[in-house]
């Protein structure tokens, strides 16, 4: 019994938070720059996993850019929204079989999910609006990563301290 107890610890200190990152932007460049920057902050964190479908990940990045102009047309700089929310419920069940016990779950969970009650449910989101000059793009990201790290993945972290 004991053994089972220490291997749930050791378990819980190695977890990884997978996270989905969703950019909407009319300007493709900006888009691929907000993307790029904002994966690479994530990976910075040293515990997330940035997921490339949205089926994968329990929690969720989400941005929607727009590149301010002036009257007369001229590139002033940067305005969006941000969303962060993430996933519960089944999803939790099969993340905590998966990861906390071992069992191996299919690549394809729909099924899986449904043994234990239906769709997914969502917790609800954190939004915020950041809006800044031209040069102020990564500034703003930074803070939006820090944001979600804070307010998503530090409580956890925290919680799973007291477990061990």
């Amino acid at each position: 019994m004991a053994m089972c107890v220490f291997v749930f610890i050791g378990q819980a200190a190695d977890i990884r938070y997978k996270v989905f990152v969703d950019v909407d932007c009319d300007d493709a460049n900006t888009k691929a720059s907000i993307e790029s920057y904002v994966k690479h902050e994530l990976r910075g964190l040293h515990d997330v996993d940035i997921m490339a479908e949205a089926e994968e990940a329990r929690y969720f990045l989400a941005i929607a850019a727009v590149k301010t102009n002036n009257v007369s047309g001229r590139h002033t700089g940067y305005a969006f929204s941000f969303c962060f929310y993430l996933r519960a419920a089944n999803f939790l069940t099969v993340s905590f079989l998966e990861s906390t016990l071992g069992i191996d779950i299919p690549k394809n969970k729909a099924a899986t999910i449904e043994l234990f009650g239906g769709a997914d449910k969502y917790h609800p989101p954190i939004l915020g609006v950041k809006t800044g000059g031209t040069n102020a793009l990564r500034e703003l990201l930074e803070d939006v990563v820090v944001k979600f790290d804070a307010e998503m993945l530090e409580s956890d972290r925290e919680f799973r301290k007291v477990l061990q």
